[in-house]
């Protein structure tokens, strides 16, 4: 029968460990276990027998956990094994008597109390990382909030100054101010949306939880009406569009950037959270009507219900309408009120049926002291041409 080989085993403990070190040069097929509160040690390699096969079996004082970290050089294997409970053992094995493979490792031994200091330095250490850590990240946010305070803050007084400014002017010019608001808006409006490019940024590095795609979507889109479509066509620059859409932005705006900054503070308004989720949901769908306009003019200024709503100071010839249409439908529409500047006198309505189609056309004479003939920036009436074979709809605009 072949006589079991044991390497020389050295061994070290802490408050909540225990160190094994196990003389074995170019140790293979290591096969290592805790069961039972005993360590199974088998492996192959040069020990003190030379080049052979080794085990042993070390039955631990008090419990030890399951989970067994190795390590193995070129000259030794190094074994470590977590205690049940953390505390100081007065011997390793549960025999009284030490096994003869069994010895102190010097290099690591520590008495009692000189283990409870290394165990208070490493508390000590942990403890001063812990807290150099919660500084860095409190640190971290909070130049994360007043950075995203001071950006919300920003883009609020930008919006309102719009806000305020169009209408103030809106009271003051009335109609007026509908012609000039890119010339007088347009620089503010330009800052603000080139600011609002931080959002996707922030978004995007994870400064704030939020989707990248939306914001993305928004930002690019006012940003391709402002930049491509009103810095390329200087005729949109005098249009009411211009001011519909201005206003809109701002009117949501207003009330997004002070929900986001109370949220910097930890801080909640009721009546701010109210308005953040509301007002957007009439203003939305406005603002896209409004800007669809813009994009309309990318493909030659197309006619459609929206756009006729919209181009109500646009002069356009009757007569090019009804080339278009072969087979027609005429409604006259007054959606507002005529300007005192320029009354309308008289309306005269007629309905007649003839041939397969029908028309219903106004007539409308301008007695004003303003001159005859079209003039931009004065009281119109729109019609609505519909082609019943064509689809085609557009509309004119007569003082």
């Amino acid at each position: 029968m072949q006589q079991t080989l044991t390497p020389h085993v050295y061994w070290a403990q802490r408050h909540e460990d225990i160190y094994l070190r196990v003389e074995l040069i170019d140790a293979q097929n290591l096969d290592i276990s805790v069961h039972d509160n005993v360590l199974q040690f088998r492996a192959q390699g040069h020990g003190a027998r030379g080049h052979n096969d080794y085990e042993f079996s070390l039955p631990f004082l008090n419990a030890v956990k399951t989970e067994v970290s190795h390590r193995s050089t070129q000259r030794q294997v190094n074994i470590t094994v977590r205690k049940q409970l953390s505390g100081w053992w007065d011997r390793l094995t549960l025999q009284e008597k030490k096994p003869l493979f069994l010895a102190p490792d010097f290099d690591r031994w520590m008495d009692e109390s000189d283990a409870e200091m290394e165990l208070r330095e490493k508390e000590k250490k942990k403890n001063r990382l812990n807290m150099e850590s919660r500084l860095s990240e409190d640190s971290y946010i909070t130049l994360k909030k007043a950075f995203l305070f001071t950006y919300n803050l920003v883009q609020f007084l930008g919006f309102s100054w719009i806000f305020v400014n169009m209408t103030i002017r809106l009271f003051i010019l009335g109609q007026d101010s509908l012609y000039d608001t890119f010339y007088t808006i347009s620089d503010v409006m330009f800052f603000c949306q080139i600011l609002a490019s931080v959002e996707v940024l922030n978004a995007m590095f994870g400064v704030v939880k939020a989707a990248v795609v939306p914001a993305f979507i928004q930002v690019i889109g006012r940003n391709f009406i402002l930049f491509i479509i009103l810095g390329s066509l200087q005729e949109m620059h005098n249009k009411p569009v211009v001011f519909f859409v201005f206003y809109l932005w701002s009117a949501i705006e207003i009330f997004r950037y002070p929900f986001y900054m109370l949220g910097c503070i930890d801080t909640e308004w009721k009546t701010i959270t109210w308005l953040r989720y509301t007002v957007w949901i009439p203003l939305y769908p406005l603002g896209v009507l409004a800007e669809g306009e813009f994009t309309g003019t990318l493909s030659g200024y197309p006619c459609t219900p929206w756009g006729c709503w919209l181009k109500w100071l646009q002069w356009s010839s009757p007569s090019q309408c009804l080339t278009r249409a072969d087979c027609s439908v005429s409604l006259y529409l007054r959606p507002w009120a005529p300007l005192p500047a320029s009354p309308v006198s008289s309306i005269s309505t007629y309905l007649s049926w003839s041939s397969g189609f029908s028309s219903i056309s106004a007539t409308c004479t301008n007695r004003g002291g303003r001159g005859s003939g079209p003039r931009r920036g004065s009281l119109t009436d729109i019609f609505f041409f519909k082609s019943l074979t064509s689809n085609n709809l557009c509309c004119h605009h007569l003082i």
